[in-house]
């Protein structure tokens, strides 16, 4: 996954067993990953939900020496069952960690904050909301999702993903708002009147978390909101994974909704994750 700086890593015989915002921890038995490298195991959050068409994803942000390596081992492209790709042994340890006793599912609204590789962790947990919405097992009214990247080009290879998760969430709607911190490198990725899917933006700057969890408490307090309008209001969770400095100011911006607000979404709860894939 170029644009993103990231290798997309495929294990299509391991395909059950885990929750959504749990990780594992990844040996890559290979030589390409140097004399020693082979012998160590890196923690990363998995990026999809139990028993889909794919197996278990995960996607490894390259950053240190480690997954600079696994990088270039998928850089080298063959053809292999599944397309092109490159097909290498691993083992895999855990699922570890994930939301614990917070059902994500239980809430009237979701909010995913989430920064650069912290992209799993929202896509995981997403995923298992609209399949359990499908089975009439959610609760949830709405879902937003915040994506902040430093080039707009990380939005390429997974615009399909957003796209399908938007469409196959039939019961409550997702909004998905990716910001881009700097100027784009190079030409900008899409055209100036490029359609995007209906509830997808792309937009320059920081994300007015704020803004964005009143809209939430607005969508799951209002009448008209489909099937679940005689549920009762059981909150706001709010996900978050990134830099600390991006849980730090989701924590500012949920400290300063007023009281009234709170008691009308029957509270907000916030949800963090530390980053896995940055090794």
């Amino acid at each position: 996954m170029a644009e993103l700086e990231s290798t997309r890593i495929e294990i299509p015989s391991l395909n059950s067993g885990w929750r959504a915002g749990q990780h594992v921890r990844l040996r890559v038995l290979s030589l390409g990953m140097g004399w020693w490298g082979w012998t160590e195991t890196h923690p990363f959050t998995i990026a999809n939900v139990a028993n889909g068409p794919e197996g278990l994803v995960l996607i490894v942000k390259k950053s240190g020496t480690w997954t600079r390596r696994l990088y270039d081992i998928a850089k080298i492209s063959g053809y292999t069952d599944g397309g092109v790709g490159r097909q290498v042994k691993v083992m895999v340890e855990g699922p570890y960690g994930g939301p614990g006793h917070t059902l994500f599912s239980s809430f009237s609204s979701a909010v995913f904050v989430v920064g650069g590789s912290g992209i799993s962790f929202a896509l995981a947990s997403i995923q298992d909301l609209i399949k359990k919405d499908l089975n009439g097992e959610s609760r949830v009214k709405s879902i937003d999702l915040i994506w902040s990247v430093p080039d707009p080009q990380a939005l390429i290879p997974l615009l399909p993903t957003l796209q399908a998760m938007i469409q196959q969430s039939v019961f409550t709607p997702i909004r998905v708002a990716v910001y881009y911190t700097r100027a784009p490198i190079g030409k900008f990725p899409f055209k100036p009147d490029e359609d995007f899917p209906s509830g997808l933006t792309l937009a320059p700057g920081r994300p007015r978390i704020n803004k964005v969890v009143e809209g939430a408490i607005a969508k799951a307090v209002q009448l008209g909101a489909g099937c679940k309008d005689d549920e009762p209001i059981t909150g706001l969770i709010v996900g978050v994974c990134g830099p600390v400095a991006l849980a730090d100011d989701v924590a500012v911006a949920v400290n300063s909704i007023e009281p009234l607000r709170r008691d009308q979404v029957g509270g907000i709860e916030i949800h963090e994750e530390c980053v896995f894939g940055l090794f």
